[in-house]
């Protein structure tokens, strides 16, 4: 079972973004281009995509459609229903089948972007969070998957570093956030937010 996400590239007189519509459309062919590498099962997979025009209120607006696996919810929602359900505030500790189910999770996680460091080159997905990791709910195959590559990037060479300031910036490790030299390492400083968040803890 597939869905299809459309997003919005629009220009006119009323229109007033931050990004031009060429930027914007070369980061969203730059997503694709990372996403239609990944043939793997920890990973939403990428079926089809393609761009419509039309005009709108004397604007024209170019949608770019991307047709994926369908995910009924994100880790984020599954965090909610289960403080919900175990009825635990933040930072109480879950019961024992709470922590059985956020482990699993979290296994399935690690292993997804240990796939993303282990290819030649390797990726960094540089905004891991729990809105950005996916819940196919299906009884077959895994359950988490990695989604939105909009600022993954190639790891080029293994002394390559990164110094652009890209991610959420509460998941954004201090050295990413101070536009400093950074590799593959960042995305583990995102997961150990994601955990804390995952295992009921509130980080101060």
């Amino acid at each position: 079972m597939s869905c299809i996400l459309s997003c919005d590239l629009g220009f006119g007189p009323k229109k007033s973004v931050k990004k031009t519509v060429r930027e914007v459309y070369d980061m969203t062919i730059r997503e694709l281009k990372v996403w239609a590498k990944l043939d793997c099962d920890h990973f939403t997979q990428y079926r089809s995509s393609w761009l419509e025009a039309e005009h709108k209120d004397k604007e024209l607006v170019l949608k770019v459609y991307i047709e994926m696996d369908l995910c009924w919810f994100t880790l984020e929602d599954a965090i909610r229903k289960m403080r919900q359900h175990f009825e635990r505030p933040v930072n109480q500790f879950l019961p024992t089948l709470g922590y059985y189910m956020a482990s699993e999770l979290l296994i399935e996680i690690l292993e997804g972007i240990h796939y993303l460091h282990s290819l030649i080159p390797p990726i960094i997905h540089r905004d891991v969070k729990p809105k950005n990791i996916l819940i196919k709910g299906s009884p077959y195959g895994r359950f988490i998957k990695l989604a939105d590559f909009g600022l993954a990037t190639e790891h080029l060479k293994e002394s390559m570093s990164h110094t652009q300031a890209s991610g959420t910036d509460k998941y954004m490790p201090p050295e990413v956030r101070l536009s400093r030299y950074y590799g593959t390492k960042a995305d583990m400083y995102s997961i150990g937010v994601t955990v804390n968040e995952l295992f009921n803890f509130a980080l101060h």
